[in-house]
């Protein structure tokens, strides 16, 4: 029954902003220190509590307190949150303090995280900035919390996800609901990578959360692994030393360097990559049968988003390591079940860059590519990729959120309604799971 405060803040542009539909759910914020003769001796103990009214608003999914300065997110000038002082009317969707970067961005706060039975797994101080790209002009943004020795403790110690063998995170990213393209399903990005999870590739694990700020609910985001190189240091045991990641389709480099993949670019320019010898050193560059599971999972799931988006791929700097890539943000992918993705994953002009389509393109050439290509997907539109199999985790996904969600639209007004969310996961997903696929013969 306590008033709102921060979730009457705007955070987008008019386009996109709604006002709460009435008081949200809250919990208490304690924040404590001790001091003598009028001077701070301790350090700050901070802890949110949940008390419930019978019959109030009990999230069934873990929950992840924010505490932080009401200026560090709301601030006309530092305020990472809002439009700020770095917003131009004339270019309201790419300009905001909300877009800005780097480590001047990132600001103190404290993190707790209670499981889905509202047990405290872990409470420590981190670094929080706004995450992403086009997301960020949305009145709920993608939020990466850092662990630093700074704060206290170099990583947050959990093992936060079901089927990854790891107990210690730098980075964990907190993403916003509204990241689907199209109709909204909030569900697009985690159930593609739930699909694939089996598959030879690297997918990052997530899971849904209900986020409070400063004790005011912020609706559900997706709790999820960030890519960088200790992302591959627990997933692959390499050192996180001793890797090159690049992204933008080579150009931008993560970490490392980019030469020794410009190098196999270059040389499928000189070379016919029909010939065996050829397309051998190909092989010895390329993981070839995980790059067959990335290309087949992104057209099937019909990510429109890419290739031209949405690349990042790695390799460890030894003399056996080969390119992988990693596949991530499916938020505009499902829609039309009759996209053509194999024409639009070889388009060498209009929107697409060459560059990103070079590789497959020129590649579908050698006739023993090809085969592995075809068979293997034959084989996934029998198992992974099955209607069957795509339902189950579908309706798996579906049942993570459908408790959650009327608090949740309540606070965002994104969907509109749940009857509206059921159609958007029908008419996007489910309607494009039961035509996608084809006889297998």
């Amino acid at each position: 029954s306590e008033a709102n405060v921060l979730s009457e803040v705007q955070t987008s542009t008019d386009e996109f902003w709604l006002t709460p539909d009435g008081n949200v759910p809250k919990g208490t914020i304690i924040r404590l220190a001790s001091y003598k003769d009028g001077v701070q001796s301790s350090s700050v103990i901070s802890r949110t509590y949940f008390v419930n009214e019978q019959g109030g608003y009990q999230p069934e999914m873990p929950i992840v307190s924010i505490i932080i300065e009401q200026e560090s997110l709301f601030d006309h000038d530092t305020g990472i949150y809002v439009q700020g002082v770095n917003f131009d009317p004339d270019s309201p969707l790419w300009t905001g303090n909300y877009y800005q970067k780097g480590l001047e961005w990132e600001r103190d706060a404290h993190v707790e995280y209670f499981d889905d039975t509202g047990e405290m797994e872990f409470a420590q101080d981190a670094g929080i900035r706004v995450h992403g790209g086009g997301t960020r002009r949305l009145p709920q943004k993608s939020l990466r919390l850092t662990a630093r020795s700074e704060y206290g403790r170099k990583y947050f110690y959990h093992p936060m996800f079901e089927g990854r063998d790891c107990e210690k995170y730098r980075e964990l990213l907190l993403k916003t609901s509204m990241a689907s393209w199209r109709a909204e399903t909030i569900i697009n990005d985690a159930y593609a990578s739930s699909v694939v999870e089996e598959m030879n590739l690297e997918s990052l694990h997530q899971k849904p959360v209900a986020v409070y700020l400063n004790g005011e609910y912020w609706g559900i985001h997706y709790l999820s692994e960030r890519i960088s190189e200790k992302y591959l240091e627990y997933v692959h045991e390499v050192d996180e030393d001793s890797v090159d990641i690049i992204a933008g389709n080579y150009d931008l480099i993560t970490i490392g360097s980019n030469s020794d993949y410009v190098e196999v670019l270059d040389y499928l320019e000189d070379k016919d990559v029909s010939e065996e010898d050829h397309f051998q050193y190909i092989k010895d560059r390329i993981d070839i049968d995980s790059y067959i599971d990335y290309q087949i999972a992104e057209i099937f799931l019909k990510n429109y988003d890419w290739p031209q988006n949405n690349i990042k791929l790695w390799q460890p700097k030894n003399s056996e390591g080969r390119w992988r890539w990693i596949f991530y943000d499916l938020d505009a992918a499902f829609g039309n079940p009759a996209y053509n993705m194999l024409v639009h994953a070889t388009t060498k002009s209009g929107s697409e860059p060459k560059k990103s389509t070079f590789l497959f393109s020129e590649l579908l050439r050698n006739q023993e590519f090809r085969d592995q290509f075809a068979d293997r997907y034959r084989e996934l539109l029998e198992t992974e990729l099955s209607a069957e199999s795509l339902s189950d985790k579908l309706d798996e996904e579906i049942s993570k959120i459908t408790a959650d969600l009327p608090e949740h639209i309540e606070r965002w007004g994104s969907p509109l309604s749940m009857k509206e969310w059921y159609q958007n996961v029908e008419s996007e997903i489910a309607s494009f799971i039961e035509e996608r696929g084809c006889l297998a013969e």
